[in-house]
């Protein structure tokens, strides 16, 4: 089964500098058919205009991953760890216990884009950990949520297969797709769900240069 969301479809929150699209509920947005699929329970593609940012707040018990799309992202937190990510690098942070942390827009004359995706961890909580992954290849890279990150990148007319067994989230962050023969523009997602145990096999076509995330469970 699969169910897509178009990238205006996502409700949009605004205000400071900052302009958010959450494919879940999230903040004054809830909505009980949208609380999350599978270990995600949050896929939001923030704006951040230059300077602006989101100010200290706490996190428990949930995995944080984000993507910077355009722009440098300066992540600062409680254990005294500060860090500048940037396109191409994948933040991966679990709050276990506890942890307060800020994320604002390193430039006061760029813009800032990137896409924060949050897990429900797998196991019980622990203390907060922290890793910056230079590259996400193909073969991604496993999160204690049980689920795994990859990033495809697809040249005009390239093609990859897909097989699902379980559960995986594909979002378009640049270019365009056609995924079977659904199109699928940068912003918009699929929900897959493999059926009885059965993989379901989609293939992915590139119409020029795509980049897709895929969240596997």
């Amino acid at each position: 089964m699969i169910r897509i969301l178009r990238g205006e479809e996502r409700f949009v929150s605004s205000g400071s500098g900052i302009t958010s699209r959450h494919a879940f509920s999230a903040g004054a947005y809830f909505d009980p058919q949208r609380m999350g699929f599978g270990a995600l329970i949050g896929h939001d593609e923030h704006h951040l205009a230059p300077g602006a940012g989101f100010d200290a707040h706490r996190h428990r018990d949930v995995e944080i991953l984000s993507w910077v799309l355009e722009g440098v992202l300066t992540h600062a937190d409680d254990t005294g760890r500060r860090h500048d990510v940037h396109p191409g690098q994948l933040q991966y942070q679990r709050a276990g216990v506890g942890i307060t942390h800020s994320e604002r827009n390193a430039s006061d004359r760029q813009p800032l884009r990137f896409i924060q995706m949050l897990l429900r961890p797998g196991t019980p909580p622990g203390p907060p950990s922290y890793r910056l992954f230079d590259s996400v290849v193909a073969d991604g890279s496993a999160l204690t949520a049980g689920a795994t990150l990859r990033v495809l990148e697809l040249e005009d007319g390239g093609e990859s297969v897909i097989n699902v067994t379980s559960r995986l989230h594909l979002h378009v962050t640049v270019g365009a797709v056609e995924l079977g023969e659904l199109p699928l523009a940068a912003g918009d997602s699929a929900e897959i769900r493999g059926s009885s145990g059965a993989a379901v096999c989609r293939s992915m076509r590139a119409i020029g240069p795509a980049q897709a995330l895929l969240i596997e469970f």
